[in-house]
């Protein structure tokens, strides 16, 4: 078996000639899938495409990958749809139903569900941080809507923000233009880390008091498993493919728009005057669903339903 999941497919092809595998998994719907799909048809192998796409994130293909996915969905032997939104995506390319295995996105949750009050004090002590915290955690990048949240920070009451924290973590080409967003809108007690190391991460999760993804396109979003895992609620916006299958309201958190900046607001204040968040176990009961060992029993499915008997790796 391959895996070609490359950036640059130039020598792909010679690749698994070499390698000679019976069955490849491609790691998108593109030209590394076609150059699979035809070593698959000369070698008579066997293709399966991993996919994450969503019907929200498709919208943006252009008529030439719309051409190569439907070409693809009628040729390959199997499909992985990488959550609920990938499987819809793919059903929408009439794809049999029994190509399609799903597969969750997952997180080593056991890792991220390792905090101690020490990373806590630390981190608190190192930022002078004020009161609950509302953390985010990603590239500081248009698509990640992170303007939307200052945005419905800044229009908490100013009681509110006085008393608690925005914690920004990550680095990106939109920094330098959210600090100027943050001092246009007068929000208080906005604080960007810049790039944290990922290995350091935990410290970051083990104060937040609820964690934000305002993203405004992403096929999933692991930075919200990863604060589950954490114990953390969320506040997801509707437009991360993850919203739908781990997000129960009131629960694990809320789904959003973002761009409705008095609604995001005013989940932003229920967190942080509603009194204890939900019980981390609670939490960390429904993220344990999405795990890599439940990964690995998808893939190996897929990979028997192509092949059409059992695999042993």
């Amino acid at each position: 078996m391959a895996l070609i999941d490359e950036v640059c497919p130039v020598g792909a092809f010679q690749s698994l000639v070499n390698f000679h595998p019976n069955i490849v998994i491609s790691g998108e719907f593109g030209f590394r899938s076609l150059i699979t799909w035809l070593y698959c048809r000369l070698s008579r192998a066997q293709q399966i495409i991993w996919s994450e796409e969503t019907p929200h994130h498709a919208k943006n293909t252009s008529i030439f990958q719309r051409q190569i996915r439907r070409f693809l969905a009628k040729r390959s032997k199997g499909f992985l749809a990488w959550g609920k939104q990938a499987e819809l995506y793919l059903h929408s390319l009439n794809i049999v139903a029994s190509k399609i295995t799903y597969c969750a996105q997952s997180v080593d949750n056991d890792f991220w569900s390792t905090l101690n009050i020490s990373d806590k004090l630390q981190i608190r002590d190192k930022y002078n941080i004020l009161g609950k915290v509302v953390l985010y955690v990603g590239s500081l990048i248009q698509r990640k809507g992170i303007e939307w949240l200052i945005k419905g920070w800044a229009s908490l009451p100013e009681q509110i923000r006085s008393h608690n924290t925005l914690l920004i973590v990550g680095g990106g080409e939109q920094e330098s233009t959210l600090k100027q967003l943050v001092n246009l809108t007068s929000a208080q007690n906005v604080i960007f880390t810049g790039a944290i190391p990922r290995r350091n991460l935990r410290q970051y999760y083990a104060i937040a008091d609820v964690f934000v993804f305002p993203s405004l396109l992403d096929v999933w979003g692991l930075v919200v498993n990863e604060a589950m895992a954490a114990g953390i609620p969320v506040l997801c916006s509707r437009f991360a493919g993850c919203a739908d299958e781990l997000i129960i309201e009131g629960v694990t958190g809320n789904t959003i728009d973002p761009r409705e900046i008095n609604e995001f607001a005013s989940f932003l204040a229920h967190w942080l005057l509603e009194g204890p968040k939900p019980p981390v176990e609670h939490i960390q009961r429904h993220i344990s669903q999405w795990s890599f060992q439940d990964s690995e029993k998808s893939i190996l499915l897929a990979i028997e339903k192509a092949l059409g008997y059992p695999a042993v790796l």
